[in-house]
């Protein structure tokens, strides 16, 4: 008998699980009616671009793409270069100098006064040239006034921009203590300063054919010379004519260069009445005799005794040669040890560089009183500082000839 009643249809699994996970937003007429003015028929991947048999790409695509990739390269442009955001060092050091002057001193302009300590080394740093000397000296004393102190660090960067631009006025800054607050950090500092007095001639005096002014040169820096070894007690340290063997051989050939240079040049001026090039220590031909009465000749008698008696000490204690000890070749010294230390301005000397010194010094010094004795045979005490400088000097020069 036949029943009226529906039964539920049973399909296949697959064909369930088809109509299950089939997207009905996705179909062929849903994309139509959302884009009804597109030609993009979904059942073609490449629309309606009819290709050619063996081609791959249609020519049209070429035809689009070539304008778009020149357009592309032909808008790229090079990276415009970087400016540069730092100031000349001169602006900076004007920059840095009124930003010190306004906050330092009884009633400063800045309404926030407030400096620090390294402000100093800045502008230090910024500073390049002697301009920059007499400005750097007047913050200093500035800062003095504040209360402040200079520390070593900054003292000895101080003394190397003076010494390697204005030596003379260093002796001011050291000289007037109290007012600027700059103190010499230690003995080799003062022996660095006062071999660059020695040698310090002003840039004008070089080339210039006058000599008289190259005689007062001569004698400026013997008295700048003498003016600084006298400010050594003073900070501290020892008395340079009577106690340190390197400042007294410095000063002795002070007043020996200052001796020589001026008879040679008194000598060519009453020969050719002109000046030729500066004369130097190594190439000075004989000229006539020192009288004692000059204060060079004095000087050098006085030191150049005090000096025999520092070294002929020092050669009891210590001999200043050792044949025994002394190295055979250069590959045997300490390389760091010979190696001046180097800092932002400037060197530091090592003992072998202040022995030099005083070996050159007393060449200098041997020839000076060389020239004395001779004009003066009865003077017993040239002849025997003579003696004790010429040994002295054979010592630290060992394998060389006497120059006596």
């Amino acid at each position: 008998m036949a029943t009226i009643v529906a039964r539920r249809v049973r399909l296949p699994r697959s064909t369930l699980r088809y109509l299950s996970s089939r997207n009905f937003t996705c179909s062929a007429p849903v994309l139509k009616k959302r884009r009804p003015t597109s030609s993009l028929d979904t059942d073609d991947l490449f629309g309606s671009v009819s290709t050619k048999e063996g081609d791959l790409f249609h020519s049209s695509f070429d035809l689009q793409d070539t304008p778009k990739s020149s357009k592309a390269a032909s808008s790229f442009q090079e990276p415009k270069p970087r400016r540069s955001k730092v100031k000349p060092q001169y602006e900076q050091f004007d920059e840095h100098y009124a930003f010190l002057m306004d906050r330092l001193g009884p009633k400063p302009v800045a309404v926030h006064p407030q400096v620090r300590n390294r402000a100093i080394k800045r502008l230090l740093h910024h500073s390049r040239g002697p301009e920059h000397l007499e400005r750097i000296m007047e913050v200093l004393a500035k800062w003095r006034n504040d209360g402040r102190t200079v520390d070593e660090q900054t003292a000895v960067e101080i003394i190397d921009r003076f010494v390697a631009w204005q030596p003379t006025l260093l002796l001011r800054l050291l000289a007037e203590r109290p007012k600027y607050g700059v103190t010499l950090p230690n003995i080799a500092e003062a022996r660095r300063i006062l071999r660059r007095l020695v040698f310090y001639r002003p840039p004008e005096i070089a080339g210039t054919p006058d000599i008289e002014a190259k005689k007062k040169a001569n004698a400026e820096a013997l008295k700048n010379s003498v003016t600084f070894a006298a400010l050594l007690p003073a900070h501290g340290f020892p008395k340079a004519a009577t106690e340190d063997e390197v400042c007294c051989a410095l000063l002795a050939q002070a007043c020996a260069r200052n001796l020589v240079f001026a008879e040679a040049l008194e000598r060519k001026k009453a020969e050719s009445g002109t000046a030729d090039a500066k004369p130097t220590s190594a190439s000075i031909p004989p000229a006539k005799r020192a009288p004692l009465g000059t204060a060079s000749t004095r000087g050098l008698l006085a030191i150049s005794s005090s000096l025999a008696t520092l070294l002929s000490q020092s050669s009891k204690a210590q001999p200043l040669s050792d044949p025994e000890t002394r190295p055979d070749s250069e590959s045997e010294l300490d390389a760091e040890a010979l190696a001046p230390l180097k800092r932002m301005s400037g060197v530091t000397q090592t003992p072998s560089d202040e022995r030099s010194w005083i070996s050159v010094s007393l060449r200098d010094v041997v020839r000076a009183l060389r020239d004395v004795r001779a004009s003066n045979p009865s003077l017993g005490s040239a002849k025997t500082n003579l003696e004790v400088l010429d040994k002295a000097f054979g010592d630290l020069n060992a394998g060389k000839a006497s120059l006596v």
